[in-house]
């Protein structure tokens, strides 16, 4: 662990496509919490960003030096932190006591809403969902990246990866929200954040705007080059500064994306997916004393 460095008060660690962009966006409005303005702060997994360690590293996902010094909560996001073990140890040997927000999604929309975003990141070739589930994660070569993305079963396994946390870090400080409750009254569930960081929770983020709204890359090629890795993006993130690398990325990205629409996912394959879950499911419920019936509800 790092000594004498601030260190991230409030974790955001999943689950992916439930919800969390716009939970981070909400709680980064609060004036006594300062959330990084990159998408996500991978440092928990990415090793090469963790081998620098988190002072040398945080400047790639905090923008704003004079806050991140000077705000009473430093807060973070990673999705991929609850199914990876590795991360959630990191996460600990940053902060012990680091407090853990968790949003979790009905697992069967959660995957198909994955299966969308992975193709709008490039990562997934397949064109129909059906058969993206049927083949093996060893298709990606070891690629950490696209299976983080397409692991569309095991990411759903929420029983599995809580156990995890649980074994890691103590049920205090962990507060789990189902994006039923996010989008239901999502003012109640950043009240109850607010309270969790001991935080002015009166104060009302605005509620109206959608993050991360559904879209399609217009060329894959130009996608898979904004996200891919090499010394020439590196050199020229280290000349103009990351908060400019990252604001030309976003709009470039922006740039070559469409409005998108999925399908809607057929009940057959619905109906299939209760099956794999279902087990998981009533553990959970278990787990986290929630009643989840409706997710396994047939069509």
């Amino acid at each position: 662990m790092e000594k004498n460095s601030r260190k991230i008060q409030l974790m955001i660690i999943g689950a992916q496509k439930a919800g969390t962009s716009s939970l981070k966006n909400y709680l980064g409005e609060h004036p006594d919490i300062y959330m990084h303005e990159a998408h996500e702060c991978t440092f928990f997994l990415d090793d090469s960003l963790y081998n620098m360690g988190f002072d040398a590293a945080r400047t790639r996902f905090y923008f704003e030096d004079s806050r991140f010094k000077s705000s009473p909560i430093i807060a973070g996001k990673y999705v991929s932190i609850l199914t990876s073990e590795k991360a959630i140890k990191r996460l600990k040997d940053h902060n012990p006591e680091v407090k853990i927000v968790i949003i979790l999604r009905n697992p069967i929309t959660r995957a198909y809403s994955a299966f969308w975003y992975a193709k709008r990141m490039g990562v997934e070739y397949e064109e129909q969902f059906e058969k993206a589930l049927k083949l093996p994660l060893s298709r990606f070569n070891n690629d950490e990246k696209s299976i983080r993305h397409c692991d569309y079963i095991g990411n759903g396994l929420y029983d599995v990866h809580l156990k995890k946390v649980f074994s890691h870090f103590p049920k205090e400080q962990i507060k789990i929200f189902l994006t039923e409750d996010l989008k239901t009254d999502p003012g109640d569930v950043c009240k109850k954040i607010f309270r969790f960081c001991k935080v002015d929770e009166s104060f009302t983020p605005t509620l109206e705007t959608r993050h991360n709204v559904a879209a399609v890359p217009k060329s894959v090629s130009f996608t898979r080059l904004l996200f891919s890795k090499n010394p020439l993006k590196q050199s020229i993130r280290k000349i103009i500064g990351s908060k400019t690398a990252y604001s030309i990325k976003e709009r470039l990205l922006k740039f070559n994306e469409k409005s998108f629409v999925p399908p809607p996912l057929a009940p057959e394959t619905y109906n299939d997916l209760v099956k794999i879950f279902e087990e998981h499911n009533k553990a959970l419920g278990e787990l986290i004393h929630r009643d989840l019936s409706s997710w396994n509800k047939l069509k």
